[in-house]
């Protein structure tokens, strides 16, 4: 299986992380299909979730990320028409 790490490419924000360029977006996934894509997205390799508090599907991607058994992944989330960057810090 491929994975999405072995040619991974970040980009540098402006308060110095780094953030990665290949990213699932969240966008009209509910109940275990959202689930499985990001635990899918996760076991090949993608560590950004780009989300938004507006795709009501917040406790399938956190439960998601909480079953994964990964220690970092960086997520976008929409939060009042502001992009933030967030970190889970290990499971």
């Amino acid at each position: 299986m491929e994975t999405a790490t072995k040619s991974q490419q970040y980009t540098t924000l402006n308060n110095g992380m780094q953030m990665p360029s290949l990213g699932l977006g969240a966008w009209d996934m509910y109940g275990r299909e959202a689930e499985q894509a990001v635990l899918d997205a996760l076991k090949i390799g993608y560590r950004l979730l780009d989300t938004a508090t507006l795709y009501n599907n917040e406790k399938e991607i956190g439960d998601s990320v909480k079953k994964a058994e990964y220690r970092e992944v960086k997520y976008l989330s929409q939060l009042r028409s502001q992009i933030r960057n967030k970190v889970m810090i290990p499971l």
